[in-house]
């Protein structure tokens, strides 16, 4: 599949007969596992599939990704876009209580969803936003890194974020990812000063700022959830 850019292909169909859909989806499935099994890199999404007795509407999408939606590369990670069917491992990491702790909890399942449409809405205006962390060694997303445009007070600031599964805390990925978040941001976009905005009380997430170079240069108390977070503002300059 090396020739092969990323490619959609849509089915709109419309069955009005229960039987023939059946028959329809149990072919497609066989098809589709087929191909699952030629090539990790596809996946597929189910858009929408009403649940109608004798009019049945199955509209889905076929996405096969290549190295192309591989943003960048570590020793032991790669970073990519996020996708819809992230959802359940961001989930995963966005559920916990201990590794929200800095978001005052957990998020409920809007709240995920919010949060990963807002990553999307990022690659449309930005070209870029928080991207999915993959482990190499077992393929596995074991948390997000990336860069986002962050309000801080009157100005809008380039910003390295970075949120991991708690399993994979203390083992510098976290660090890893960032340091070459801040490479990107520096030789890829060319900015000349990126940061990180941290809570006062989230200890790791300054010392990972604190790796990656940067130092505090200004403090502010922003309100989240209807409670007021004093933060620091760790920057890094070219």
């Amino acid at each position: 599949h090396s020739f092969l850019q990323v490619f959609y292909l849509h089915f709109n169909l419309v069955l009005n007969i229960s039987g023939l859909y059946h028959k329809f989806w149990s072919k497609l499935n066989a098809f589709i596992q087929k191909i699952l099994q030629k090539s990790r890199f596809f996946s597929i999404y189910i858009i929408q599939f009403p649940k109608i007795k004798t009019r049945c509407k199955l509209i889905w999408e076929l996405k096969m990704c290549d190295n192309t939606k591989i943003i960048l590369q570590t020793q032991r990670l790669y970073l990519r876009e996020l996708s819809s069917s992230d959802f359940s491992a961001l989930c995963r990491i966005m559920q916990d209580e201990k590794t929200m702790y800095a978001y005052e909890g957990a998020f409920s399942d809007k709240e995920v969803q919010n949060w990963l449409g807002n990553q999307f809405n990022r690659y449309r205006k930005y070209g870029f936003g928080l991207w999915a962390v993959i482990l190499k060694e077992t393929d596995r997303m074991i948390g997000q890194c990336g860069l986002t445009m962050q309000k801080w007070k009157e100005n809008e600031l380039l910003e390295i974020g970075y949120l991991f599964e708690r399993e994979y805390w203390h083992k510098g990925y976290a660090t890893e990812a960032a340091v070459a978040c801040k490479k990107y941001a520096f030789e890829i976009l060319n900015v000349e000063e990126v940061c990180s905005i941290i809570r006062d009380t989230n200890i790791a997430s300054q010392n990972v700022a604190l790796r990656n170079g940067m130092k505090i240069t200004d403090t502010w108390i922003k309100n989240y959830r209807n409670v007021d977070m004093p933060h620091y503002l760790f920057t890094v300059r070219k």
